[in-house]
């Protein structure tokens, strides 16, 4: 459970459902995204992120000037607050250590990004 931002009680939850996007460094494109569901088991989600990060990676690895892999974040709008509080459609928070650990993001992340040989920062 986390805090909303709007009553500062600690009444955050994820919703059941939504969009999870993937933001690499801080940026993103529009097809690094996938679907949740809080019924869905650890291993379709790791599978949904790796897609997710190889559709990124394989977009990324076209680009001239590679930067270094220092940021992931799996952001989405889905959260609600048990009190009712309105949060606005923009206000993105992060489900990193909800849906997946850090530490298992970290290791697909290596994995993937050695496929493309990027320097890969992201612990």
């Amino acid at each position: 459970m986390e805090y909303c931002p709007k009553c500062l009680n600690n009444t955050l939850v994820l919703g059941d459902h939504g969009v999870i996007n993937l933001l690499v460094n801080g940026k993103h494109i529009s097809n690094a995204r996938f679907l949740f569901h809080t019924s869905d088991k650890p291993p379709e989600i790791h599978s949904k992120i790796k897609e997710c990060l190889q559709v990124y990676f394989k977009w990324y690895s076209t680009l001239q000037n590679i930067e270094p892999i220092e940021e992931v974040d799996l952001m989405t709008n889905c959260f609600i607050c048990k009190e009712g509080c309105v949060l606005g459609a923009k206000m993105q928070l992060s489900v990193i250590d909800i849906i997946i650990p850090r530490n298992i993001l970290a290791k697909i992340v290596r994995e993937i990004g050695e496929k493309y040989r990027f320097d890969i920062k992201f612990s």
